[in-house]
């Protein structure tokens, strides 16, 4: 077995492909003795077998369907049993706190639950999946920046040019909900707040362009984010307060293409980004993956964004996101790792 002393015993379910498959191997390589839980007993196997060759690190299979009582209630009994286990990493993120989560990852079940404590009666479901990539980060607020991209009133207000387009992505992906538990809370727990804005259109700015892509066309011909217009306004509530940077416009579609976010992150002492915004496949995984580029920590928020359609948000968050991204959480998951808000502090959303 490996001569490194383990950091901990760390449950992963769903560790027989995909993302978990993926953090199973990386937590084994960091350190980490792991319990793996999945129900394709073969490919578990076939896991066990490579993990414990390469890591040298004590892996435990642990066969069970978490569609199924039988298999959510094995899991949650060794994880109530089994003291060694410090960690759980599920499609929600990666847990080092007292409390635990186990989910069935086809979202048909969600139990969060207490070691030494577990039951099935004292756990509570919903129906609600979550696609989460694992991350240990946490976000201190003085090294923690949120990139809120493109808050104009033609995506996110009612009769905008691209509300519309928008509209279905952002209702099953609750957006605008999501955005109004969250902006609060960041701005609550001392986290600078960045606006990272598109090109507002002005007739003639493209004249002479030798390679306009075919979205700048399409902007362009509708004159999107119009200098000048109700749609190329903040939208009121998402848009700038009151301590927000705003950052120069971008032109394309990353944030920091020919523009100061970078020099901004910088003077501010960011390492981590946490991106939320217009639109999931395009500006914001330019600005997160051109972030990762430079350097930066990068977190994607699916569930506070929107697309055109929904192979957008698939593409951007479930074939592209984990390619670059250090993060994929929910805002609820997000929310449990901000810094708590100063004592005192008012958390309140623009009138």
């Amino acid at each position: 077995m490996s001569n490194s002393p383990s950091k901990g015993t760390a449950l992963v379910t769903g560790a027989s492909a995909g993302i978990g498959e993926v953090y199973a191997d990386r937590l084994a390589k960091g350190g980490y003795d792991l319990m793996l839980v999945a129900r394709n007993k073969a490919r578990l196997k076939a896991l066990y077998a490579h993990l414990t060759s390469e890591t040298g690190h004590y892996i435990t299979p642990l066969p069970a369907d978490l569609n199924r009582k039988a298999g959510l209630a094995k899991v949650e009994t060794t994880m109530r049993d089994d003291q060694t286990i410090t960690m759980t990493g599920t499609r929600e993120g990666i847990f080092s706190e007292p409390t635990s989560t186990v989910f069935d990852l086809t979202g048909q079940a969600r139990a969060r639950c207490t070691p030494g404590s577990m039951s099935t009666s004292q756990c509570s479901h919903h129906p609600k999946p979550h696609r989460i990539l694992m991350t240990t980060s946490t976000y201190a607020a003085d090294r923690t920046a949120l990139l809120i991209v493109d808050p104009y009133n033609d995506f996110m207000s009612e009769g905008g040019k691209l509300f519309e387009a928008i509209r279905e992505t952002a209702a099953a992906s609750g957006l605008f909900d999501n955005l109004r538990k969250l902006l609060p809370a960041v701005r609550a727990a001392g986290i600078q707040v960045f606006i990272v804005p598109h090109h507002r259109a002005r007739q003639g700015d493209h004249e002479h362009w030798l390679h306009m892509n075919p979205m700048q066309v399409q902007s362009h011909k509708a004159q999107v984010f119009a200098v000048g217009t109700w749609g190329g306004e903040w939208h009121p509530e998402f848009g700038p307060q009151k301590g927000d940077v705003i950052v120069r416009e971008h032109w394309a579609q990353s944030g920091f293409a020919n523009t100061d976010l970078d020099a901004q992150l910088k003077q501010h002492g960011t390492q981590k980004i946490i991106l939320v915004g217009m639109i999931a496949n395009t500006c914001i995984e330019s600005t997160g993956r051109f972030g990762m580029e430079l350097g930066y920590h990068v977190t994607l928020v699916p569930d506070a964004t929107a697309a055109f359609r929904a192979a957008g948000m698939h593409a951007a968050h479930e074939v592209n996101g984990p390619t670059f991204a250090h993060a994929i959480l929910t805002t609820e998951a997000l929310l449990t790792q901000l810094p708590h808000a100063p004592a005192g502090t008012q958390i309140s959303t623009p009138a």
